[in-house]
């Protein structure tokens, strides 16, 4: 961890469909909590497109998945140029 990261939160991705592609409505990924609605990307994802394990994510609250634990963030944006921060 880095001098500001508190602990490990899950951030959600909806994921859209193109047809039976990808097999799940949203993908949960764990990210190092920075505070602020900021976290860093602590997995690899199968299924979300343009961000990557060490990627630096704003995000805000959002609902909690139907059946799903977590229910921490929505991803919101991402800034590749802060993955070394």
């Amino acid at each position: 961890m880095t001098q500001a990261e508190f602990g490990h939160v899950k951030v959600h991705f909806r994921l859209e469909a193109d047809g039976d592609w990808p097999p799940a409505s949203v993908e949960r990924l764990w990210a190092f909590d920075r505070g602020d609605g900021i976290v860093r990307l602590d997995n690899t994802p199968w299924f979300v497109r343009g961000v990557a394990c060490g990627d630096v994510l704003t995000t805000h609250p959002g609902r909690r998945s139907p059946g799903g634990p977590g229910g921490i963030a929505v991803a919101e944006q991402h800034d590749p140029a802060a993955r070394a921060a």
